[in-house]
């Protein structure tokens, strides 16, 4: 999978964690690690979900053989 293609799935997956959030925020705030794999690549994330006064937010960053990339949200 393209760089660009897995940055879009990125930004789309934490859409909907940060649409859920706003439903249920204390649930889903903090940290989340984890995994990833598929069509011959893989790596690391880490997800920080905040709640700043009714401000939803947070960041990610991905690990990958391709390179390293964060994202704040």
């Amino acid at each position: 999978m393209s760089t660009k293609r897995m940055k879009a799935t990125s930004v789309a997956l934490l859409g909907g964690l940060l649409i859920a959030t706003a439903f249920a925020a204390d649930e889903f705030l903090g940290s989340w690690t984890g995994t990833w794999e598929g069509a011959g690549s893989g790596g690391n994330f880490n997800i920080t979900l905040t709640n700043d006064g009714g401000k939803l937010g947070g960041k990610v960053d991905v690990g990958q053989d391709t390179g390293d990339y964060s994202a704040t949200f």
